[in-house]
């Protein structure tokens, strides 16, 4: 509340104000110059500070964005297998030549001939390059500086646009998420977070109980981003929806396959807890 707003609703205030103003000898409109003053200042601090927020949410935003494609490396690295045994090969040294000859050999003889021949034609001066003169870099050609390169204007759009479909689908609004996730990957389909983004329509339709739809999205995960880090939360998803839709085995078989291949995972974790929940209701 400004000072201003504050005279305005208290009169008790206001007649204590004009008491000390009165006393003071400042007049009232010294006094409104002074308040309009400090009112512009308060509103250059705070787009200064809206500034500084867009600023702050643009860095979380990036930083976000590197932390999906280190888990994607550290994902893809532990699924690696070890390379197939390569056998090794015993290589036996090369033949030593035969000596058909006396071996040539060179005395200090031979060699004062050539060290007191002239040299060949004159000495010749190699003029310095066109920057020696500059920075005392003598004889070296400075390499040029590009400047660094500005982030694409996709890439906030794209963030943008998943930050929203994710705000729909906190706020329950499925379908509209569904809409949104539906639309980020048609225009972003090679976007870092298109796995993500197909990873959570699934879901989306799995809340809703379409699980058609669900395993068609959480395969196309898989199958669509192999190497990205959800991969195994849509495996997880995979077994769980195909329980949902009553193919039992086929998802016991996907969440052991998810618990072989990312036995590190929080996914397998959850997948070992739903096989064990399955078995004690059997």
């Amino acid at each position: 509340m400004t000072l201003r707003v504050m005279i305005t609703r208290s009169p008790a205030l206001f007649a204590s104000l004009a008491l000390v103003v009165g006393c003071g000898g400042v007049s009232q409109e010294v006094m409104d110059r002074r308040l309009d003053a400090v009112n512009s200042k308060l509103a250059a601090l705070e787009e200064v500070n809206q500034a500084n927020l867009s600023r702050l949410e643009g860095l979380t935003d990036r930083l976000d964005l590197l932390s999906d494609k280190l888990e994607a490396q550290a994902v893809a690295y532990a699924r690696r297998t070890p390379p197939a045994h390569i056998p090794l090969l015993k290589l036996s040294p090369p033949p030593e030549p035969e000596e058909t000859g006396p071996v040539p050999t060179m005395t200090q003889e031979d060699l004062e001939p050539r060290l007191a021949a002239p040299r060949v034609g004159p000495r010749r001066a190699v003029p310095p390059p066109d920057n020696a003169a500059h920075a005392g870099n003598i004889g070296v050609v400075p390499l040029p500086i590009s400047a660094p390169k500005a982030p694409p204007v996709a890439l906030d759009e794209a963030i943008a646009l998943f930050k929203k479909a994710q705000a729909e689908e906190r706020a329950g609004a499925l379908s509209s998420a569904i809409g949104l996730y539906g639309d980020f990957l048609k225009r972003f389909p090679d976007h870092s977070y298109a796995d993500n983004a197909l990873l959570r329509e699934g879901q989306c339709r799995f809340a809703r109980a379409e699980f058609a739809g669900a395993l068609r999205s959480f395969k196309g995960v898989v199958e669509g981003y192999p190497t990205g880090n959800k991969v195994p939360d849509a495996l997880l998803m995979i077994g769980l929806t195909q329980k949902k839709m009553g193919q039992a085995r086929k998802g016991r078989d996907t969440l052991t396959r998810l618990m072989a291949m990312y036995p590190e995972t929080k996914a397998a974790r959850d997948a070992a807890t739903a096989l064990q929940q399955s078995a004690d209701r059997m």
